[in-house]
């Protein structure tokens, strides 16, 4: 409409948004049809809930490109757990739509996401499905299917290290208090002196950092009295 949109809230069943014009975008709005469009999908902020009159007030100004990307991501996944438990449930012979209302909470409940159960499943086998209260030939199914086609996660987190020497042998005392570091999924590149990228690998954030601790505490001993060390975070 002219001063604004209806917007279905696809989360939840039955439930309808508004976004006056005025909340489509930070700049004046001539024409509401140039900014949105019948049938596209939108990240949305809930202004307000009047649940006198039965309306949600929407805007789409202020939701950032980190909480877009972050929230069509989550949905993404959400679909695609919905998707993959219909297909188990059919070749288990269960009505799907019984099944989902059975199974996803529980996952959602044990991992806060039900695709996050597939993703551990993948990475750790049956020990992730241990305590999630389902029937064993559904965790039998998930582990299956996990096995095959899920990708464990990863997380990558980078940094520079700046490390300079006055010793005559520089190079070589540099060359190995990076080689100190190196092992599985942690990697030292050169630069250009005195910089040295670090790019750390992991199935988390927690690990990874855990990984980046140990380097920087490494190469710290390594060059202890020989030179100076800085490290700051990025590419």
């Amino acid at each position: 409409m002219d001063y604004g949109a209806i917007a279905d809230l696809i989360e939840y069943e039955k439930r309808d948004g508004f976004v006056h014009i005025s909340n489509v975008t930070k700049s004046w709005v001539k024409n509401i049809r140039s900014h949105v469009s019948v049938g596209e999908t939108r990240v949305a902020e809930v202004l307000k809930v009047d649940k006198g009159e039965r309306t949600i007030n929407l805007s789409l100004k202020d939701v950032t490109d980190t909480q877009i990307k972050r929230k069509m991501n989550q949905w993404k996944r959400e679909k695609r757990t919905d998707k993959i438990i219909g297909k188990l449930a059919k070749d288990l012979e269960e009505d799907p739509e019984e099944a989902k209302e059975k199974i996803i909470p529980k996952l959602n409940e044990e991992y806060g996401e039900g695709y996050l159960a597939f993703e551990e499943a993948s990475a750790k086998g049956e020990e992730a499905l241990e305590d999630i209260e389902i029937p064993e030939k559904w965790k039998k199914k998930i582990l299956e299917y996990s096995e095959e086609n899920i990708k464990p996660p990863e997380v990558t987190i980078e940094g520079i290290f700046e490390i300079s020497t006055l010793e005559g042998n520089g190079i070589e005392i540099i060359k190995k208090s990076m080689e100190s570091v190196e092992q599985e999924n942690v990697r030292m590149e050169y630069v250009s002196a005195p910089k040295y990228k670090i790019k750390i690998t992991s199935s988390d954030y927690e690990s990874a950092e855990e990984k980046l601790d140990e380097a920087k505490k490494k190469i710290n001993e390594a060059m202890e009295g020989k030179g100076k060390v800085d490290f700051h975070r990025g590419k």
